[in-house]
């Protein structure tokens, strides 16, 4: 019977899966891609779904590429790696394309990671590892963000542009950025590629790298496409939101790079940290670099700050994607304000990761690619360094300019804080981990020589000036900002050990302690409490600082707002002309050469020839209607193509005294208000 029963029982054959061909894997990838990237370019190319389509893709990208397992890290990466990257879709020009930079560069990435998913003969495995590891922690960047958009909100939420270019008018330097950001979006390449008009011999800034001016272009095409002849105060909405939003990036980058370290990776170890970090960059130094018009100066030290993170126990070429944004931090430094390379220097040398022979132990398709890498990362430092070529370094460091004073002490202070930290930590490593981690060494160059560099900026200037001034000003606040942000995650990092409770009564009890010193970190750099005084723990023991110019209060510049619109507007009606904005009578000083180079930039006359009426413009205000006509005459002489814009109570004033010196300069007035 046994036997009988083992004859009829069916034989039974294991399973196999039929895993797809290779020729099936390529045509589906190829399919999935395509309709990916169609469906993006499609809901990209209508107005109506442009900016939300573009905002959700963006964010799904940016957490949803696996180049990490947290998605801190993942946010760390992808987006240092963006904000370095992103400019160089801008030294080429792109014109013909029928869609813009930045859907292209969306559809593109939805592509390619539509095609990997599917390229896997286990395609479920591979979408799987798209969703990061979440923790708690996790949470502190988007919080982060969050409070960052409050602190910025005049800036991404204005909608009216005299608004905007009241906020703007704060910063002296604003104008030139605008200016940059604007010819880049009229003509589709940075300054240094576009080719002059025929009446100037070169275009303004063509001798300034422009890598936050071409990310700002590619925000204002995120927002609204390419630029469609929409404008000036269209323009000017879009910088001031594209201003915003980099800086937003920013914190929210240095903030996952804080929670992206695992001895960081719990609430009560990283939230003071956090505090810090979040407060220097939205309420402290940071802020302050944005409020006088240096945005572009804020996002070079935030990657600065940012490659600490990023390097933080490098495996090497072996971590391609750590790669990448190491790289994009360099590029995007050397393009945003070279002299911090002094401290990004030696934080990027720890990306080579550990100092053993099997590090390098790569295959040839590895090979390849860090290869590329280099060479690009080595291209872009030669092309900033060959912008910077046309300029009289040595000249151009003793130029005197708007930027305050940091008080020395407090700089000193942090500087010499960070330096110890980072020599503990160094220190206290086991024999051999200097060679299996050197970030922690590297991290001691990287004080060290953003100090040197100060040092030697002070004795160059004092010596060959006999004064210290701008750029010793601005590298000294960079290298506060960034020794903030190093020395934070330094202490937190020594501080772990201490900080590991067992117990859940002790994890609670040392996360209140830990929020209690979030919030008062707070409060050390300027967090402004209601009903106080708004001053801070350091600015209340420290002498006031002085004021880098003498800029107007806030009713005088709404004044200086309406007529520089309307003088934009005059502009529009001659088209070939040079409009001047005379100021006259008056009682506000933003005047003169900042509103020339703000009219210079709206009308987009920044030229050779426009820098001209700009260097004339006086620093002081006409007392008479004789003084006026006088220097509005030597204004009109400048260029044939200078024409004035008069207030029109000051226009009969004027007026008649400029045509009975030359009847000719009659047809050269635009009267505005």
């Amino acid at each position: 019977m046994q036997a009988l029963l083992q004859t009829d029982a069916p034989t039974r054959r294991p399973r196999t899966d039929r895993l797809p061909g290779v020729p099936t894997l390529v045509l589906r990838a190829s399919v999935g891609a395509l309709v990916t990237a169609a469906a993006v370019v499609a809901l990209r190319s209508v107005p109506s779904t442009r900016l939300v389509a573009g905002i959700l893709v963006l964010a799904a990208l940016v957490v949803l590429t696996p180049v990490a397992r947290t998605l801190s890290r993942r946010l760390l990466l992808v987006g240092t790696a963006l904000l370095g990257w992103v400019q160089v879709l801008w030294w080429l020009d792109l014109s013909a394309l029928p869609i813009d930079r930045t859907s292209l560069l969306l559809a593109a990435w939805s592509a390619a990671l539509t095609a990997w998913v599917l390229a896997g003969r286990r395609p479920r495995q591979r979408v799987a590892a798209l969703v990061p590891t979440v923790r708690a922690v996790d949470a502190i960047p988007v919080v982060g963000a969050g409070v960052a958009l409050a602190a910025l909100s005049d800036r991404l939420l204005v909608r009216d542009p005299a608004r905007a270019l009241d906020t703007l008018l704060g910063g002296w330097d604003n104008a030139g950025h605008f200016a940059m950001f604007h010819m880049i979006r009229l003509r589709g390449t940075t300054v240094a590629e576009q080719v002059p008009p025929v009446d100037a011999a070169s275009w303004g800034y063509a001798d300034y790298p422009q890598g936050y001016h071409a990310l700002a272009a590619s925000v204002a095409e995120l927002l609204a496409g390419a630029h469609d002849g929409g404008g000036p105060m269209l323009e000017l909405l879009l910088f001031s939101r594209a201003t915003a939003i980099i800086a937003i990036a920013g914190c929210l980058v240095v903030l996952a790079g804080v929670c992206s370290l695992e001895p960081l990776r719990r609430m009560a170890v990283a939230l003071p940290v956090a505090a810090v970090v979040l407060t220097a960059l939205s309420l402290g130094t940071g802020y302050e670099l944005l409020r006088w018009g240096f945005p572009n100066f804020f996002l070079a030290t935030t990657l600065a700050a940012a490659l600490f993170f990023v390097t933080y126990r490098s495996q090497g070429p072996r971590d391609l994607p750590m790669l990448v944004a190491a790289t994009g931090a360099v590029v995007g430094i050397v393009h945003g304000w070279f002299p911090l390379a002094a401290i990004a220097g030696p934080l990027a040398l720890a990306a080579f990761g550990p100092l053993r022979r099997s590090t390098w132990h790569l295959s040839r398709a590895r090979w390849t690619s860090v290869g590329v890498l280099a060479v690009c990362t080595l291209a872009a430092v030669y092309y900033s360094r060959t912008i910077l070529g046309e300029v009289d370094t040595r000249t151009s460091i003793g130029l005197d300019g708007g930027f305050p004073a940091e008080d020395h002490g407090i700089v000193i202070a942090v500087v010499c804080v960070t330096l110890c930290l980072s020599v503990l930590r160094a220190a206290t490593r086991r024999r051999g981990d200097a060679l299996a981690d050197p970030h922690a060494w590297a991290t001691v160059l990287a004080v060290t020589a953003g100090t040197g560099a100060a040092v030697f900026l002070a004795v160059y200037q004092q010596t060959n000036f006999g004064k210290l001034t701008y750029y010793l000003w601005k590298f000294e606040s960079g290298l506060l900002l960034a020794c903030t942000l190093i020395g934070a995650a330094l202490l937190g990092l020594l501080g772990a050990r201490l900080l590991a409770p067992t117990g859940v009564a002790q994890r609670r009890t040392t996360l209140v302690a830990s929020s209690v010193a979030a919030l008062g970190l707070t409060q050390s750099m300027g967090m402004v409490v209601p009903n106080l005084d708004g001053t801070s723990i350091i600015t209340s023991i420290t002498s006031p600082r002085p004021e880098p110019l003498a800029l107007p209060a806030q009713v005088d510049r709404l004044v200086a707002t309406g007529d520089l619109i309307e003088a934009t507007e005059a502009a529009a009606r001659r088209p070939d002309a040079i409009v001047v904005y005379l100021a006259y009578p008056t009682d506000y000083r933003s005047i003169g050469r900042n509103t020339q180079q703000w009219l210079l930039g709206l009308t987009d006359r920044w030229t050779d020839v426009g820098q001209r009426t700009y260097s004339a413009m006086p620093d002081g205000v006409p007392g008479t209607p004789e003084e006026a006509a006088q220097f509005a005459g030597e204004l009109l002489e400048t260029s044939p193509r200078v024409v004035l814009a008069v207030r029109a109570e000051s226009a009969d004033q004027i007026v008649p005294i400029l045509v009975a010196a030359d009847p000719a300069y009659a047809d050269r007035i635009e009267v505005i208000g």
